[in-house]
This record gives structure tokens, C-alpha cells and sequence, in this order.
């Protein structure tokens, strides 16, 4: 199922490009859930810096609220990402929404310290955005291992795409693996009475097979991170890293 938080939108901003998008779609996931949404800067700098981004967070979020009926508040909390996740636990947040990291050239599979401070050491859905428009999720892929419970990731996609196409994608090493694996996708489909949700199954990696499946205007779903909190794996990182589309990273289970 989905978590139990029941706090607002945690919208984490540094103003760079990469996080263009993370203040429109709180917004709008805000306005379908009917929820609040704080939007948070995090800073180690001097207080006129502070000030500075106060003022910025402020005009941002006045210019995406006027019109809509969504209850909105700006923080700037000291103490960079760490004090990030502090605030997402604070607030219970429902979900944490924050941008893609930037560039790194020459460095590979490395996520930016507020992206990797967060799914490691909050409980909260963590949503991480590319730099499309906002717009309503066109179709959800619920990446699954063969092991991990399927509900909670089905029901989580639901949530964040309740008029989205629903798919549930496994990668596997090798092409002979493909019908086992398909097989065993169906029967936990089967078993928990889902209908209407494609499936799909391929070789490779899996970065190689979402970046083949997956749409511009669809959300990846992680059904969990880690094994266990406070870790992030090494499909996540790969995935994350190569930032194909907006991602969902579930509460670890």
C-alpha cells in the first residue's frame, strides 16, 4: 500500500535547471491529492545568501500557486541535505520531490549528495524529476525483480498516475530467461487480481531496458531502493544515474 504520511509535498529546490520542474509537479500532485506543499531550499551559506533565497523560493512559489487551490509555505533550512531529510521527517511528508543531480563529466553512476542523503536515510517516497513540462503521467512502469511484493508499487503508481497506462517491467541477463520470468509476472499478477496492466519482459540490463521501454511523459517506479534503510542498491544508483525519466523510489520495505 501506499505510505502513511499524511503530512504535505516536500518540494526540494537549488534553483539550478535540473530542479525547473520539481515546484510544478508537487503543485500538481498537490492539487489531485488535495494536500499542502512546502517548498525547501537548503543552504550552508552566509545570512544574506539566505535572505536571498527566501526571497527567490517566495516569488517562485507565489507565480505557481496564483490560481490554484493549493495551501503552499517556503523554508530555508540550514544544514544542506542532511537537514533536508530532516524536514521531510518533521513534516511526514507524503512525498519528497526533488530534481535530477547536474552533469559530472568523467564521473559515472554517482547521484548528487541531496538525492543520495535522502533515499538513504528518509522513510518518505523520494520523486525525482527530469526537466519535461508537468504534465499528468502518460504511463507508469513498476519495475519488479521477481522477488519484491508487486502491490505496494501497483498501488503507489495508482497514486501518482491514476489515469496513466499501468506496466510492470522486469529485466532479466539473458533472452531464455525471458518466458520464466514472464510467466512468474503473470501469475503474481493473476494472484493479486490485477487486470489491465501490460507486462514486459527483456534482456539486459536494467538501464538498457527501461531506456528502450520507457516514453517521454512516463514515471518509473522503484518498489524499493535498498534492502534496508540507510541503503541505496546498485540497480537504483544505475538507474537514477542515467536519469531516463521521472523516477519513484519507494519507502524501503
Amino acid at each position: 500500500m501506499q505510505n502513511t504520511f499524511t503530512g504535505p509535498i516536500l518540494a526540494a529546490t537549488d534553483f539550478m535547471d535540473e530542479a525547473a520542474m520539481v515546484l510544478p509537479r508537487a503543485f500538481r500532485l498537490a492539487s489531485r491529492w488535495e494536500c499542502a506543499v512546502e517548498a525547501v531550499h537548503a543552504t550552508d551559506e552566509r545570512d544574506n545568501a539566505h535572505a536571498e533565497a527566501e526571497r527567490r523560493l517566495r516569488t517562485e512559489v507565489e507565480q505557481l500557486s496564483f490560481g490554484k487551490d493549493v495551501r503552499s509555505c517556503t523554508s530555508i533550512v540550514a544544514g544542506g541535505p542532511a537537514a533536508l531529510a530532516a524536514e521531510a521527517e518533521r513534516l511526514e511528508a507524503r512525498s519528497v520531490v526533488l530534481g535530477f543531480h547536474r552533469d559530472r563529466p568523467g564521473v559515472n553512476e554517482r547521484l548528487g549528495s541531496a538525492m543520495e542523503t535522502l533515499l538513504r536515510s528518509v522513510p518518505n517516497d523520494v520523486l525525482v524529476v527530469g526537466m519535461r513540462p508537468a504534465a499528468d503521467y502518460r504511463r507508469v512502469i513498476v519495475l519488479w525483480d521477481g522477488e519484491k511484493p508487486l502491490m505496494p508499487a501497483l498501488e503507489a503508481g495508482r497514486h501518482y498516475g491514476p489515469e496513466a497506462e499501468l506496466s510492470v517491467l522486469s529485466a532479466v541477463p539473458t533472452d531464455m530467461k525471458v518466458a520464466e520470468r514472464r510467466h512468474e509476472m503473470r501469475a503474481a499478477l493473476r494472484k493479486l487480481h490485477a487486470r489491465d496492466i501490460t507486462t514486459i519482459v527483456a534482456a539486459g540490463t536494467l538501464v538498457q531496458v527501461v531506456r528502450e521501454q520507457a516514453r517521454p511523459g512516463d514515471l518509473v517506479v522503484l518498489s524499493t531502493r535498498g534492502n534496508v534503510l540507510g541503503t541505496v542498491s546498485y540497480k537504483a544508483t544505475a538507474l537514477l544515474s542515467a536519469r531516463v525519466c521521472d523516477t519513484l523510489c519507494l519507502h524501503a520495505t
